[in-house]
């Protein structure tokens, strides 16, 4: 990795000092082979989520000799607090941003919540993306690393037909490298967990409404301002129920009156 890149990258970005001497030689290895694509790749189109994987792959974009711009997917599978600090983070990147919106729920198919829900809904997210972007900007990269390739994520399929191309799967870096590198970088939160979208929250095969995506929307927004982390707010049995996984979130203030529910994993919950 060229550290002189990185070196820039901090100083405007106001941000710690650099530390590639924590990582270690196969992740810097594979963080100079990402470079090098972003370096030499055609102008492309980056899937802005908010999350840390998106956060970090935007970030090298911005020091990189590549041509790029950035969107989000907007719609009432996000909360609003996640929306909010999306698009201030977008608001951050040195080049051009967007923001498209789409009710995933107008697609049948996600709306019936069956197993594999998340591949309809990601192959019209990103079918509209292509449409919007693809004319000066022929690839779309997105976030998704190594370590998802091995969880039940049907919504991969729908990228690999769409040649959605996902850098940091390709290249070998984990959740964890992602996470050492956004430290080593200066990101912030860089042990940002995972908040997947909304319709996770729901078992499969029971049907989502506009009506119940929002009140648990709400419900999560709540948490989020009060400064919870690592949760779920699901329906069970037609029911709203907080499972989390931090100990911590019992000393903060719980507008909801949900009884925490403490569990050791909050990711695949339906999958098991």
């Amino acid at each position: 990795m060229d550290q002189r890149r990185l070196l820039h990258l901090d100083r405007s970005s106001g941000r710690n000092p650099i530390k590639l001497i924590d990582l270690k030689a196969e992740q810097l290895i594979r963080l100079s082979a990402l470079s090098a694509f972003l370096d030499s790749c055609p102008p492309s189109a980056i899937a802005v989520s908010g999350g840390l994987d998106s956060r970090l792959l935007s970030t090298l974009a911005a020091s990189a000799k590549g041509h790029f711009t950035a969107f989000h997917l907007s719609g009432p599978h996000i909360t609003q607090f996640e929306e909010s600090h999306a698009q201030e983070f977008l608001a951050s990147l040195p080049y051009s941003h967007s923001s498209i919106s789409i009710d995933p729920l107008s697609i049948s198919q996600v709306a019936q919540n069956h197993k594999d829900r998340c591949y309809h809904c990601k192959h019209a997210l990103f079918s509209l993306a292509r449409q919007k972007v693809s004319k000066n900007f022929p690839l779309i990269i997105d976030g998704t690393n190594a370590s998802d390739l091995s969880t039940y994520r049907p919504g991969l399929k729908a990228l690999q037909e769409l040649h959605v191309f996902s850098p940091f799967a390709h290249y070998g870096i984990t959740k964890q490298d992602i996470q050492d590198i956004a430290k080593a970088i200066g990101l912030s939160d860089p042990a940002q967990p995972a908040r997947p979208c909304l319709f996770t929250r729901f078992p499969y095969n029971a049907p989502i409404s506009h009506e119940q995506l929002h009140h648990v929307a709400l419900l999560e927004d709540q948490l989020l301002a009060a400064g919870w982390t690592n949760f779920r707010v699901r329906i069970l049995s037609g029911s709203p129920v907080l499972h989390h996984a931090s100990s911590l979130n019992l000393s903060l203030n719980n507008p909801t009156h949900l009884t925490p529910i403490l569990v050791p994993s909050l990711s695949g919950y339906w999958d098991k």
